[in-house]
């Protein structure tokens, strides 16, 4: 029974996720949604082959479990190289090696064992997933999807708590794991879709940049949020704006109200260097959406003065 509970919440959380997809088409993180994709099908199908009593020995089913905390850390790292110009190269020079090189122990383990015990990491393989554990999880921390990115982490961690010792080898990790990675999609659906709409609903320019902001910072997390406000100050000092760009949005310099005509050499550099992490069309459809809105609002307006 719980087998099955396992698989159906699994799929459940899929399809969440595959409500996104469309928010993802166009912008650079759309690997992370395959990643992220992918490893709750593995997990799926592992939940179905216990549903199933597929017959296996312990050490087979202990190097797959493994196999689902390496691709658990995917998502993360292939948001760490999420800009358009080289992007594939990362999946297939990054993500992929590490892929190989996390379950190479794994592997040789137990090859060596002859199928004889369930697997346990040695000091130096375990030791090397915690780090790139604590490296990918820059992309979550400190930002909107803090929530999401912890449960992450723990899903990871409980996940590879068999093969490190911390739980015996004949553990049912798998539904913990699963209810965690369903809460993490809900949590991340619900929070980019609301940016999302607020984007869609913003009506002037100024909020709406803002709105597009804070939807980037939601996807592309802090690390790469700091880098693109580094680039923006770069253009501030050497353009002489009279605004900045800050976490929360553009902020006027004399602390007053930022205005249309003010944003305006900003807002060109702005989309520029979006441009590096989202396709053209993607940036035109999220402030072409907020034009009709202002459009709509404003016919509104006039039928009512009428």
């Amino acid at each position: 029974m719980a087998e099955i509970l396992t698989a159906c919440v699994a799929a459940i959380a899929a399809l969440r996720l595959l409500r996104l997809r469309l928010l993802f088409a166009g912008v650079s993180v759309r690997w992370s949604l395959f990643w992220w994709l992918g490893s709750l099908v593995y997990v799926c199908v592992l939940a179905a082959a216990d549903a199933c009593a597929v017959d296996s020995s312990p050490a087979v089913k202990s190097i797959l479990n493994y196999g689902a905390a390496v691709l658990l850390l995917t998502p993360a790292v292939s948001t760490l190289g999420a800009r358009r110009h080289g992007l594939q190269a990362w999946q297939c020079f990054v993500v992929l090696p590490l892929l190989l090189v996390l379950m190479w122990p794994a592997v040789a383990e137990t090859t060596f064992s002859r199928d004889s015990r369930p697997l346990l990491l040695s000091g130096p393989a375990l030791a090397g997933y915690i780090a790139v554990l604590i490296l990918s999880a820059g992309p979550g921390l400190g930002g909107g999807l803090t929530w999401s990115c912890l449960l992450r982490l723990a899903a990871c961690l409980w996940m590879l708590a068999p093969a490190a010792g911390w739980l015996s080898a004949g553990s049912n990790v798998l539904l913990p794991v699963v209810l965690l990675l369903a809460a993490e999609a809900e949590l991340t659906a619900w929070q980019l879709l609301r940016r999302h709409s607020a984007v869609r609903n913003s009506a002037a320019i100024v909020s709406r940049t803002n709105c597009v902001w804070l939807l980037f910072q939601d996807l592309y997390g802090p690390v790469w949020t700091h880098r693109f406000m580094n680039r923006m100050r770069q253009f501030q000092r050497a353009e002489r704006w009279h605004c900045s760009l800050e976490l929360s949005g553009f902020e006027a310099a004399d602390g007053g109200e930022l205005t249309a005509q003010v944003l305006q050499q900003p807002l060109q550099s702005f989309r520029w260097v979006l441009s590096r992490f989202a396709e053209p069309q993607w940036i035109e459809q999220q402030f072409a959406e907020s034009c009709a809105v202002a459009s709509e609002a404003t016919t509104d307006a006039a039928a009512n003065g009428t």
